[in-house]
């Protein structure tokens, strides 16, 4: 159980370096908690790879903790969870992944710990064969009688596809968003979300607020490769995000 005061510190922290790769993790390894984290002096943090004393300083903001705390506050008034890194509920094939994030943001039912995980990713100008493809392939698990849960990104093409696909054959499913867990992006998937929500769950690792930032989807994908066994992709450009989850899911062993 997590106290209230390292709950604040693991939200704080997230909030100051979520998006610096892997060093959260490695500073929560390394001094074991957050709380001792920001209990290190400036001298001995900058020795870390990657840390930067501009990142220090924003760890040492007076304000950070009342700011971590309101965030929390909301979060539950609204029956969103946190789960932190090592938490019982964190995805278990999340974890193996070296640079997991240190907290992530859920709404909804979905356990992903649970029976088998797959990715969908693919372009969001997907052809009339692509879809086709994709629709295909994932109803054929229910004939199958397998159950995995789909996971994909929302978007337009491929990824809202794969979501509809998996609602219309009773086959959970997880959005996870390159925004805040309070912004569904593209917002005219938000009736899609909705029924995800019932069915699935809705994640980020970006705090509420949080805008649809270009760097945020590309970070957005190491987590979508990192909770399933396998990564699809259906249909993509050579140089387009999909391959770049296929890329991470190969760089985290997963097929």
């Amino acid at each position: 159980m997590i106290c209230a005061e390292e709950e604040i510190g693991i939200c704080a922290l997230s909030l100051c370096l979520r998006y610096e790769g892997g060093l959260a993790r490695r500073l929560y390894d390394h001094y074991g908690s957050a709380c001792s984290v920001f209990k290190q002096p400036l001298t001995e943090l900058v020795r870390h790879k990657g840390m930067r004393r501009s990142i220090v300083e924003k760890m040492m903001d007076p304000i950070l903790p009342n700011h971590a705390a309101g965030i929390l506050e909301w979060l539950k008034s609204v029956n969103i969870r946190t789960i932190p890194l090592y938490h019982e509920h964190y995805p278990c094939r999340l974890l193996e992944c070296p640079d997991a994030p240190l907290l992530l943001y859920l709404a909804g039912q979905a356990e992903l710990n649970e029976g088998p995980v797959l990715s969908v990713v693919g372009t969001r100008k997907a052809t009339p064969y692509g879809k086709s493809l994709c629709r295909e392939i994932i109803s054929g698990f229910k004939q199958l009688g397998i159950k995995p849960v789909i996971v994909s990104g929302l978007a337009f093409g491929i990824d809202i596809t794969a979501h509809r696909t998996a609602l219309e054959n009773d086959l959970p499913t997880v959005a996870v968003l390159p925004t805040g867990i309070d912004t569904i992006y593209p917002s005219a998937h938000l009736d899609i979300a909705e029924q995800i929500l019932e069915h699935g769950a809705v994640l980020s690792e970006f705090p509420p607020k949080t805008g649809g930032h270009r760097h945020n989807f590309l970070q957005r994908n190491r987590i979508i490769a990192g909770l399933a066994d396998a990564t699809l992709v259906v249909e993509s450009k050579t140089d387009g995000g999909a391959q770049i989850t296929a890329h991470l899911a190969l760089g985290y062993s997963r097929a």
